[in-house]
């Protein structure tokens, strides 16, 4: 299946879940809710990144009819809520020293995040943080090298 196919048949589910359909919702939160566990795993102990996960899953949940009226790309939306919701908790843990990837810049932890734990395409990644397809190449590149350095210096 194709990324266009994919994206075709997300939107059918959303707009489906959205309508009330309970099957549709039950495939929608089927297909996010590893992405978010992963994306909240990469960014936070064991514990908290389930719980955060299962928070974000509910709020997107019931985010559903401000998603539809806003459009856009499904998502780029979770992953806003996602990691809005991870920032909180480190924030209130002042849990940041037991982040992986802590020696990088924000905006490389990210693109890292995006790209290697949930797999999202150099596209989708441009698209959720709102940047061009190169400017994501580039980071992602300067991010890997940063880590070998790391890891060789070691």
């Amino acid at each position: 299946m194709d990324a266009d196919t994919s994206r075709d048949e997300l939107d059918r589910t959303v707009d489906a879940a959205a309508a009330g359909d309970g099957a549709a919702l039950r495939r929608l939160l089927d297909r996010v809710r590893p992405l978010v566990t992963r994306y909240c795993r990469a960014r936070l102990e064991a514990g908290a990144a389930d719980t955060v996960a299962t928070g974000v899953c509910a709020e997107l949940l019931t985010a559903l009819p401000r998603f539809r009226e806003s459009g856009g790309s499904f998502l780029a939306f979770a992953y806003r809520m996602t990691s809005r919701a991870v920032a909180d908790a480190v924030r209130r843990r002042g849990a940041r020293s037991q982040e992986p990837l802590a020696n990088l810049p924000e905006k490389q932890r990210e693109v890292l995040v995006l790209r290697l734990v949930l797999g999202l395409s150099a596209d989708q990644t441009a698209s959720a943080l709102h940047t061009t397809t190169g400017a994501i190449r580039v980071t992602q590149h300067e991010a890997l090298d940063a880590l070998r350095s790391t890891l060789a210096a070691a």
